[in-house]
């Protein structure tokens, strides 16, 4: 991402199941947006667990979609 000021415009977060016993996979999606440009940005973060959902970033609830693999 480059250095100038960014508006989130979206997140999301899906997390599937890995193979038995191996835990979860979880994608968090960011979309933003610079106040002098028309380009959404979208990052994304891949975050390993074991078998522990995140629904929350800071205190804020976020939809959460789960796959079953």
């Amino acid at each position: 991402m480059n250095s100038s000021i960014h508006f989130v415009k979206e997140v999301s977060i899906t997390s599937s199941d890995l193979a038995k016993d191996a835990g979860m996979i979880t994608c968090i999606k960011i979309k933003s947006q610079s106040k002098w440009s028309e380009e959404v940005t979208t990052e994304e973060i891949t975050l390993f667990s074991d078998d522990k959902l995140i629904t929350s970033l800071n205190g804020k609830s976020i939809p959460h979609k789960r796959r079953k693999s």
